[in-house]
């Protein structure tokens, strides 16, 4: 009952957060503009995802394979991630249609759908590609809430007890260029979880990958790994749109 009683205490306060971050914007720029928001709390053995918009936060774990002689010495698995909150979906959906709002949506890409609203701010008419947003002011007029889905995970569970799990919390400019999976494998080189256990060969491998040194302060290395990761992912030459890229990754 304890445990209930501080999920919903938590899940509350980080609804009521987006709500305050959302409503004390300055109209100069949440009426021309807005923002997704994804934020990870951890409170003892729990960890609290809420998110709001299509950036998305992933909990990755990461086991050492001691059996395997080639490249790499490691495995990895994505356990959870957080949805994107798009039009489609079929609750985001029914709440924008029973406020009034109109969802546009491309017979031959319907998961492209997009609230549409003509914009008073912007003297134009927008269509916006989310369902959840901190600011986009006159979209909350027709059910684009800043309300975040909250996500409970409880760190007791057998699947996590004595796991190595990190978090990578993105926009949807990194998501979109790669699988998670993809991600997860690459960014667990920057963590130091082998703790010297692993054989040499497996230790060049983590200290120098894909030609890329590593720094000496282990703190400072799944930054790094991050960092090189988004420039590999990025289009040397930019040919019509190009996604822009925020990303954090913390070990759990």
């Amino acid at each position: 009952w304890e445990d209930d009683r501080n999920d919903a205490a938590i899940i509350a306060a980080l609804n009521e957060t987006f709500i305050q971050v959302n409503n004390e914007g300055s109209p100069k720029t949440f009426l021309l503009g807005g923002c997704t928001a994804s934020v990870a709390f951890r409170y003892g053995s729990k960890l609290y995802v809420a998110n709001a918009g299509d950036s998305q936060t992933i909990l990755v774990s990461v086991a050492t394979n001691t059996n395997n002689k080639g490249n790499p010495p490691f495995t990895t698995n994505v356990e959870f991630m957080t949805r994107k909150d798009k039009p489609f979906e079929e609750d985001e959906k029914a709440r924008i249609e029973r406020m009034g709002g109109k969802i546009h949506v491309k017979p031959d890409h319907p998961r492209e759908a997009r609230v549409v609203v003509h914009s008073e701010a912007a003297k134009d008419t927008i269509a916006l590609a989310m369902s959840r947003s901190l600011g986009d002011w006159e979209w909350k007029e027709v059910g684009v809430t800043a309300e975040p889905i909250v996500s409970v995970i409880d760190l007791t569970n057998p699947t996590y007890k004595n796991a190595n799990l990190f978090l990578i919390a993105a926009s949807d400019g990194m998501w979109d260029v790669r699988r998670r999976e993809f991600f997860a494998h690459q960014l667990a080189v920057g963590f130091d979880f082998w703790d010297g256990s692993i054989p040499s060969a497996a230790d060049a491998t983590i200290k120098s990958i894909n030609n890329v040194k590593m720094p000496s302060n282990l703190k400072l290395r799944p930054i790094f790994k991050l960092h090189d990761i988004v420039q590999r992912v990025t289009p040397k030459t930019q040919t019509g749109y190009r996604d822009d890229i925020t990303a954090v990754i913390v070990q759990v």
